[in-house]
């Protein structure tokens, strides 16, 4: 599995990211569409009451050269991992898989 991110984020935080496509596109070429294709977790947190990460609100920025969307939840100590699926005004796909560590951030 190829990395395009990692990100580390406390358990109770809801966090913005951006996926930045300029480098894969073509001049005049937008992001039109993205799509979870996948989210999975370390293979130690088999326990599937333990809280999920959430992924929402997954967009095209106006312009259509980065995606932006929300994560939140999971449980402290664990990976996971999300692979997305962009596809193009020129009929490209993209694939971007992103880990998140989720830590309890202690104050």
């Amino acid at each position: 599995m190829n990395l395009t991110a990692r990100f580390t984020q406390g358990v109770p935080e809801i966090k913005r990211y951006v996926l930045d496509y300029a480098l894969d596109l073509a001049p005049s070429e937008v992001v039109t569409s993205v799509a979870i294709i996948g989210l999975s977790t370390s293979p130690n947190q088999s326990d599937a009451t333990a809280p999920q990460l959430v992924i929402n609100n997954v967009t095209p920025v106006p312009g259509g050269i980065q995606v932006v969307f929300y994560a939140s939840g999971g449980i402290s100590g664990g990976n996971y991992f999300v692979t997305f699926l962009a596809t193009t005004s020129l009929e490209q796909e993209i694939e971007d898989t992103v880990a998140f560590n989720i830590r309890s951030f202690v104050s």
